[in-house]
């Protein structure tokens, strides 16, 4: 699997897009109208169109999935991670620098327990 089909299933639709789809059905339209006129999945407008369903559907996935599947996806996400932190610490300088101030501030807490003896 490439990083493109892994950015694609980890794709989340955001807050103004949800707002939209209950806005939609609150208009009347249908879940296939509302997934068709917004370019997104069906299933993913019923999703989140019905959020006690939400938790279940989430815990059913991951119930059907072997560890070794499992696994394999938290490793992908990883990656995936990894790689979109160090693009950004890369290419922008605010984002490295409260990384290193945070960076700064941990160990100089760790320093102090050291010395302190905790």
């Amino acid at each position: 699997m490439d990083n493109l089909s892994i950015n694609k299933r980890i794709m989340k639709i955001t807050q103004e897009q949800k707002l939209e789809i209950k806005r939609l059905s609150k208009e009347g339209m249908t879940l296939r109208e509302i997934a068709k006129t917004m370019g997104i999945n069906f299933s993913t407008v019923h999703y989140h169109l019905n959020p006690e369903k939400k938790k279940e559907a989430h815990k059913k996935y991951w119930s059907g999935l072997s560890k070794q599947r499992k696994k394999e996806i938290a490793k992908k996400y990883q990656a995936y991670k990894r790689d979109y932190f160090r693009k950004k610490y890369q290419e922008d300088e605010e984002f490295r620098e409260k990384k290193k101030q945070k960076s700064r501030e941990y160990y100089g807490r760790k320093r102090d327990e050291k010395l302190n003896g905790n």
